[in-house]
């Protein structure tokens, strides 16, 4: 009878204590949430049931294809469960994946799948697994490759990370013309690499940094002449001779340095340019109208 009593008490604490959640945009079903705040004033069990409850919910309403507005709903109901129980880990990564809603080639709410996870490393603060999908949807969804290379950057240093994180962070560095923070952050990883083949990778992921900066250098002297004269330079003799280059760079993986089909520098030593792959159909180059 207690515990009926209390399954009760639950249920009128979701009916009356129901409140809508400050959402940027109604969601549907957003007015049948409670109010976390009313919730913290009654018991433990019928605050787990609550959240339960509306975990449920979340998964039924996740997976399908969405409009932004569910997406917001999918997020809401998130918060809800884990301002209920923070401790409840899987409710935090399961909903950051699900909230963030493509139209045409951009992404709505990916802004708050970041929140979610930031929230979840709070209560989480060594959890790997969460570090990685906040930097992976700041470098796919909300765009900011900075803060996703910082992310990865932090993530490398720990024992129980994929070996792909080290080098995207590198990359994403030197992709964003931060070449100075990159050779310090591989730099501390050769110092701090486990056997020769890990210092070796190192010590190599360090001269393509070199390289790329040093074409970039040369892609910049392309874009000048070419301003100036009308046409692309195949030489980088005629950079050289017409003052857009001092010298024609030294290319620090052993191969010659030259102007390709594309207009961009290259290296006979390195396949492709130490680059993220940008495809101009891709969410991360699409910009939204001017509103």
């Amino acid at each position: 009878m207690v515990r009926l009593a209390a399954v009760l008490a639950a249920v009128m604490v979701i009916a009356f204590l129901s409140a809508p959640p400050q959402l940027r945009v109604a969601a549907p079903g957003a007015a049948t949430l409670p109010n976390p705040q009313f919730l913290r004033t009654v018991g433990r069990f019928e605050q787990m049931l609550t959240a339960t409850t509306y975990w449920l919910r979340l998964i039924n309403v996740s997976g399908d294809p969405r409009s932004s507005q569910e997406g917001l709903l999918i997020y809401e109901l998130g918060d809800l469960v884990t301002s209920i129980d923070p401790d409840f880990y899987l409710v935090y990564w399961y909903t950051a994946l699900n909230v963030p809603t493509q139209r045409d080639r951009g992404w709505l709410n990916a802004e708050l799948s970041s929140r979610l996870l930031e929230k979840g490393l709070k209560a989480f603060p060594d959890n790997s697994k969460l570090m990685l999908y906040l930097a992976q949807n700041e470098l796919l969804y909300v765009g900011n490759r900075e803060k996703a290379a910082k992310l990865l950057a932090q993530l490398a240093r720990r024992p129980d990370v994929p070996a792909f994180v080290a080098p995207l962070a590198s990359r994403i560095m030197a992709h964003e013309g931060d070449f100075d923070a990159a050779l310090v952050f591989v730099r501390q990883m050769r110092a701090n690499a486990h056997d020769d083949e890990e210092r070796e990778t190192y010590e190599r992921r360090e001269k393509e940094i070199v390289l790329e900066q040093r074409l970039t250098q040369i892609d910049a002297a392309v874009a000048k002449f070419k301003a100036r004269n009308g046409i692309t330079p195949t030489l980088l003799s005629q950079l050289v001779a017409e003052g857009d280059l001092p010298s024609v760079p030294e290319d620090p993986m052993g191969g010659q340095l030259f102007l390709g089909d594309d207009g961009l520098s290259h290296s006979s030593a390195a396949r492709a340019r130490l680059q993220l792959f940008d495809d101009p159909k891709s969410p991360m180059n699409f910009q939204p109208p001017a509103q």
